[in-house]
């Protein structure tokens, strides 16, 4: 099921980022992505990670991956996604391959939920995070009021819990 959503999403991108372990050489498993990805229409970057963690033989490693890129005319970045080297390089890499699209939302929307949801999850987040276990996930809020002031917005809630009656006898 992974390789066929792979095989869809290959053909609905508008780059193909192809990240592998940089700390050991290419093989079979590489060599079987790389020949899904040459029938890719869009352009296909080849990223080697863990450049960090390169010990034995830095050079036969990348030189293992370069010679799989230059054979379909990808280009490569090398880059460490745990201390953040080279991550500069290969975002420019990834950029410079995008086409200018427009605009689906307007650029200082940040997102498309309604403003009472969001603030209904705020709440429901701190409910979970200070009772941990004593009340059930199953917590809906309703947002009844909304206040706003200059200085603070005053929120009227109904927290609703989902609990199990136990009978008494």
């Amino acid at each position: 099921m992974l390789v066929k959503n792979a095989r869809i999403a290959i053909n609905s991108v508008d780059v193909l980022l192809f990240v592998v372990d940089g700390t050991v050489e290419a093989g079979g498993g590489d060599r079987f992505i790389i020949e899904l990805l040459t029938r890719a229409e869009v352009p296909v970057i080849l990223g080697i990670n863990k450049a960090d963690q390169q010990s034995d033989n830095p050079a036969a490693i990348d030189q293992s991956y370069s010679q799989l890129a230059d054979q379909q005319n990808w280009t490569t970045a090398k880059f460490s996604a745990l201390i953040g080297t080279g991550l500069e390089q290969l975002e420019t890499q990834l950029i410079d391959r995008l086409e200018p699209g427009p605009y689906y939302y307007p650029p200082d929307l940040v997102t498309d939920q309604p403003e009472r949801f969001i603030m209904g999850e705020l709440i429901r987040e701190q409910i979970l995070l200070l009772t941990h276990e004593e009340v059930p996930h199953s917590v809906a809020i309703a947002i009844d009021q909304v206040e706003e002031d200059t200085d603070i917005t005053r929120i009227l809630a109904t927290i609703h819990v989902e609990q199990t009656l136990k009978k008494v006898f």
